[in-house]
């Protein structure tokens, strides 16, 4: 299982190592930043993510005007969720350290502004 929470404790990211101390905010970090869900669309282009604030931005830089679309999304348990990570991520999550280390550096060179 990927979570391990106790009270008091922090719930931990088994494929990237991030802490949350909201199970909420776990929850939505797995399906915005591995499962790749999509929750609103650019009514002009199509353009969709999982926040509604990055397609405000994506608009304006766009000069797209018109309604942001609410898709319509499966309900799905934390455990379903998980289990769905489990299976994308399951090579990964074998060999974790040699993947933990790769996306450590990529994070650090995008940070550092080196790619673009």
């Amino acid at each position: 299982m990927i979570i391990h929470f106790a009270a008091g404790r922090s719930l931990k990211c088994k494929v990237c190592m991030k802490q949350f101390k909201d199970v909420h905010i776990y929850g939505a970090h797995l399906k915005c930043v591995h499962l790749q869900v999509k929750r609103f669309q650019c009514c002009v282009c199509g353009h969709a993510s999982y926040k509604k604030d990055n397609i405000k931005k994506h608009q304006e830089k766009q000069g797209h005007t018109g309604d942001i679309v609410l898709l319509p999304e499966k309900a799905a348990t934390l455990e379903e969720v998980e289990r769905a990570i489990e299976e994308k991520f399951a090579e990964l999550l074998k060999n974790r350290p040699i993947y933990i280390n790769v996306h450590n550096a990529i994070t650090r060179k995008r940070h550092s502004g080196l790619e673009r």
